[in-house]
């Protein structure tokens, strides 16, 4: 956060589908989780969902859960 502040780190403000980002974020530590024995299930809206944001950043975040 202290970055953003700074201005040392500079966010894009797309649409962006929330659905898209948890799958991609899930299927990239899908391994890594299968090698620590956790299983995760995603039960997503039908429909697609968008949120205004930084889509690489969102997808960072997700990954740092």
């Amino acid at each position: 956060m202290s970055r953003i502040m700074n201005g040392k780190l500079s966010l894009d403000s797309d649409r962006v589908s929330i659905n898209e980002t948890v799958t991609r974020a899930s299927e990239i530590c899908r391994s890594m989780m299968r090698e620590r024995g956790v299983h995760l299930s995603l039960d997503l809206a039908e429909e697609l969902r968008e949120v205004t944001g930084d889509g690489a950043r969102l997808q960072q975040v997700l990954w740092n859960c």
